[in-house]
This record gives C-alpha cells, sequence and structure tokens, in this order.
C-alpha cells in the first residue's frame, strides 16, 4: 500500500506501508535486581526505569546500548521507581521477548531515490510492567525503480 505526502510545492515523497521482514520471541534471562534494574535518563529526555539485558546483543542485530549503560537496555514508561520492578524480590528469571524487525520505504520524487530503513523492536514483560526498545537502520540509498 502507498501513500503520497507533498511537502510544500516541492517535495513529492511516496510512503510505502511499513512491511514486517521477521518476528520471533527469545527467552532470555533477567537479572531482577538493583544490579540490573535502573533508573535513568541515558539515552532519554527523562529519567525512566530501564532494565539491563547483555544477553540481548545475542539475538538481535540493532545495537540496543544506550550511550553510558553497561549492556543493552529496556525502558519501561509506566513504573516510577525501580522498587516497583524489583519489589523486594531479587531474582533472575527467564523472559520470553518479541523482537520485530520492520522494513519502511519512502521514495524521493525529486530526488528519485528510494530510502529504506530497518527497525528492530524488542518487547517484553517483567512482572508485568512492559519494557521496549526501538532502533532504526538507515539503509543505503537505492535507485528509484527498485523501490516497490
Amino acid at each position: 500500500m502507498k501513500f503520497m505526502l507533498l511537502l510544500g510545492s516541492l517535495l513529492s515523497l511516496e510512503v510505502f506501508a511499513d512491511s514486517i521482514i521477521s518476528e520471533r520471541v527469545v527467552s532470555l534471562p533477567v537479572n531482577i535486581s538493583s544490579e540490573r534494574v535502573k533508573l535513568s535518563r541515558r539515552g532519554y529526555s527523562t529519567d525512566l526505569v530501564k532494565i539491563l539485558v547483555p544477553e540481548l546483543a545475542d539475538v538481535t542485530i540493532a545495537n540496543h546500548r544506550n550511550t553510558g549503560e553497561s549492556a543493552p537496555c529496556l525502558a519501561n514508561y509506566e513504573a516510577y521507581s525501580t522498587d516497583e520492578i524489583i519489589q523486594n524480590r531479587p531474582e533472575i528469571i527467564s523472559t520470553p521477548f518479541t523482537i520485530t524487525l520492520t522494513k519502511k520505504t519512502v521514495i524521493d520524487e525529486e530526488k528519485k531515490v528510494c530510502k529504506v530503513s530497518l527497525k528492530e523492536s524488542v518487547l517484553g514483560f517483567v512482572r508485568g510492567f512492559k519494557f521496549i526498545h526501538d532502533r532504526i537502520i538507515a539503509m543505503p540509498d537505492r535507485h528509484v525503480d527498485d523501490c516497490r
């Protein structure tokens, strides 16, 4: 499915609907303790409860480690403190994570190029709280005729 966007009178972009390239579920160990659950703004504009999951590096293609963190991480937008996640019960639990790779395609008619990006999304639930992390990877421009 395609959509036309007109931005002013000079620029015309044709946007294709995003398409899922792959989606899989992997189970990884999650250390629910003050060692791996933290309140931090690294990579964000405000403090968020994050959980570090080093094993994500083994099963993802994108870099899910925020600058300054010691491992790949996922953020939660519901909890206000690490205590809500740890709950005075530190432990290591096997947690399923859904990893989705999506292709986004945009044609730049003015430049006659096709712009493709890949978005890798990671989603998991820890003690009922949703943790997510996305990364977008820009691919090299393609010839407009190869944009389908």
